[in-house]
């Protein structure tokens, strides 16, 4: 069960070139030093399956769910062109192996394990055991590439799905994973040395926000509760109970 969770239909999408483009604390744009806390592999009622990271940043912590498929199970997306494009979340998974010093996200060999998780009723953090935790990424140091974003928020609508209003709000977005010598798993698959894509993007991006707010005809600009920036777009169910 743990391994075929990692199994991915990506349609034949290949991750074939890098590009600098454009918890609750908000961290400027920035190459950060981090140290993993917790990893594990879920999924939404939906279907569609996440990578939820926790990482330590200078004592503080960041976590973030990286969409990994789609509610069918699918880790690709078609462009305008009809050409199969990987889920960017699964590209930052496959990023973050790597980081950790495994040759694939099948190599990270998920288990049992404690997670902490935020519990709704109790309104509190909780341990509480999971079926598919990353328990060999836990305590590994790696390099991020930590994006601030200035986004619409997201409300949820009367039919209970989230969408975008006339509101910003700033959030972090995980843009790259590299292992502390600041290498990239590209620059490491054609023997790029020195590494150049992370001192590439800490000079476009550094203490700048990638502005990334639409004015949307016809949206609110107050609602219901918004979903949590860097981490779900909605509630998660838990596929193991």
């Amino acid at each position: 069960m743990s391994q075929d969770f990692l199994n991915f239909n990506t349609g034949g999408a290949k991750q074939d070139s890098e590009s600098v483009g454009g918890g609750r604390t908000l961290f400027d744009s920035n190459i950060y030093l981090a140290k993993v806390k917790q990893a594990y592999l879920d999924a939404y009622d939906s279907g569609a399956r996440f990578l939820s990271v926790t990482l330590d940043i200078g004592g503080q912590e960041y976590e973030e769910r990286l969409l990994l498929t789609n509610g069918q199970g699918l880790s690709y997306w078609t462009d305008n062109k009809n050409q199969p494009q990987q889920y960017s979340g699964l590209t930052r998974f496959e990023e973050l192996a790597f980081a950790c010093g495994f040759p694939n996200v099948q190599s990270t060999q998920p288990g049992p394990g404690m997670i902490r998780t935020w519990d709704k009723d109790a309104k509190s953090f909780v341990l509480k055991q999971h079926a598919t935790v990353l328990n060999l990424l836990k305590d590994k140091e790696v390099s991020v590439a930590l994006l601030k974003v200035n986004q619409n928020k997201q409300k949820k609508n009367a039919s209970g799905k989230y969408e975008k209003i006339n509101e910003a709000e700033e959030i972090n977005q995980i843009d790259k994973f590299a292992n502390t010598q600041g290498q990239t798993q590209l620059e490491a698959a054609k023997g790029v040395n020195p590494p150049q894509f992370m001192a590439a993007w800490k000079e476009k991006w550094a203490g700048k926000v990638s502005d990334r707010y639409k004015e949307q005809k016809g949206a609110a600009s107050v609602g219901l509760p918004s979903a949590a920036g860097g981490a779900a777009a909605a509630d998660a169910g838990n596929l193991f109970g």
